[in-house]
């Protein structure tokens, strides 16, 4: 599997969520990455992974909005399951992310099946 090919800036830590800076953040005009996780004590509880990519957007004038984007994505799987089944069901999920109906779906709120 290939690694990402954007730079990250650090941000903040705080041992189960780390924050990033994507290129072009600034105070004014926010773009960040953030990855959060749980690791329960409970062997039959879920692991779970969160994944986030926020920026702050426009309307036509220019005038910043008070919502921004933001895609994310959460992963939960037990702590007992076996790894082929994760592995199988993450390349399901990158089919439809990397699918032109995911896009769709972003930009016109259409179903992806």
């Amino acid at each position: 599997m290939a690694a990402h090919a954007i730079t990250l800036g650090d941000y903040q830590n705080n041992g189960d969520q780390q924050i990033w800076t994507m290129p072009g953040h600034t105070a004014l005009d926010p773009y960040l990455v953030i990855q959060k996780r749980r690791a329960p004590s409970n062997p039959s509880a879920n692991l779970e992974d969160t994944l986030a990519v926020v920026k702050q957007t426009e309307d036509a004038d220019g005038v910043a909005l008070p919502s921004r984007v933001l895609f994310e994505a959460k992963v939960k799987r037990p702590k007992l399951g076996q790894d082929a089944d994760v592995t199988a069901a993450l390349a399901h999920f990158r089919t439809f992310v990397a699918s032109d109906e995911f896009g769709a779906m972003v930009t016109g709120q259409s179903w992806v099946g």
